[in-house]
């Protein structure tokens, strides 16, 4: 079976080799690139500024998830749970977040342009210095 960290290791090797700015992406939709849907990322770290570009994290669990800084353009978050989830200075530009839990998750400095925010709970949420943010 997979454990945890063998799920992390690879979200971590995916996030390096799935690179926008390598090129990877060229000539390809960004969305739902990688399927990472209903999985269990709980406490998930990353280094900051990991490149997730219209990963698909629906449904998954990246509750406590330490995503400081990374690169969510266009991901899929629609019912993902990222309850006291770090998304401080993530760029998460058309990220679709409808329906879901951003219950005391740090948006600090995250820019949300575009964003879809539509029922996502947002109880006790940093959403200081948030850029671009339409509730």
């Amino acid at each position: 079976g997979r454990t945890p960290e063998d799920v992390h290791l690879a979200v971590h090797i995916l996030a390096r080799n799935f690179s926008y700015d390598k090129g990877f992406h060229h000539n390809l939709s960004v969305k739902n690139v990688v399927n990472l849907s209903a999985i269990n990322l709980q406490r998930l770290v990353l280094p900051i500024g990991a490149d997730l570009r219209g990963f698909n994290f629906r449904h998954a669990a990246l509750n406590h998830a330490d995503l400081q800084g990374a690169h969510l353009q266009g991901a899929d978050l629609v019912c993902a749970n990222l309850q006291g989830a770090n998304l401080q200075g993530a760029h998460l530009q058309g990220t679709d977040f409808k329906g879901a839990n951003l219950r005391s998750a740090n948006l600090r400095s995250a820019n949300l342009q575009r964003a879809d925010l539509t029922g996502a709970s947002r109880q006790d949420a940093d959403v200081s210095s948030v850029q671009n943010a339409t509730y």
